[in-house]
Order: C-alpha cells, then structure tokens, then sequence
C-alpha cells in the first residue's frame, strides 16, 4: 500500500519520465518505441484515408448497401488497429518504467 503522505506520486515520481533514465540504451529504447509507436499512428491515419477512399470508390461504382458494408468492416477494422496501437505502446511506457524503477529513491524503499 502506497503511503499517502509519501512524496512519491507514480505520474511525478523520475521513474515515470522518461527524460529522467539514467541508462542510455534505455533512453534510446524507449525513444525508438516512441517513434515506432508514432510510426504507427501515422499509419492509422493512412489507414483511415484509404477506408473513406474505398467506400467513396464503392458509392461511386455500386449501390449504398455495399459501401455501407465496406464502410462497417473498414470502421471494425480501424477500431482494432486503433486499441491495438495504444494497448501495445502503453506497454512500452510500462515496461520503460518497470525497467527504470530501481533508481527511484521512492520506489526503491
């Protein structure tokens, strides 16, 4: 149980920011998971840009019903990437934290 009248608070505390890592190479992985992380979100917008051409694409050449079925599996499809994306670089900041955590006089006691 975390003492309430600790200064430590996980959001402040060294450990959470990654500015704060002592271990370069920690410094460098985590800033490489961040621009994959980033990567990853640009393809997400990529992504989105694609479905409305498809589904703009499928109104022009067929009927309603079928751009209305491309434009649900593309929104499905999105939303799955979209959580997969934040659940995988939530993860990296936990891991960078739990990897940094011995440093911190807070944590460590």
């Amino acid at each position: 149980m975390q003492d309430l009248f600790s200064p430590h608070n996980d959001e402040q505390c060294v450990c959470a920011d990654i500015n704060q890592l002592e271990n370069a190479s920690l410094k460098d992985c985590a800033h490489m998971f961040k621009q994959f992380a980033t990567d990853l979100n640009n393809v997400h917008k990529y992504l989105r840009a694609a479905g409305r051409e498809a589904i703009e694409t499928t109104l022009k050449y067929r009927d309603a019903q079928a751009a209305s079925d491309v434009e649900k599996r593309v929104q499905r499809f999105i939303k799955y990437f979209e959580a997969s994306v934040e659940e995988f670089t939530s993860d990296i900041d936990e891991n960078i934290v739990i990897a940094d955590r011995h440093k911190c006089p807070y944590c460590n006691k």
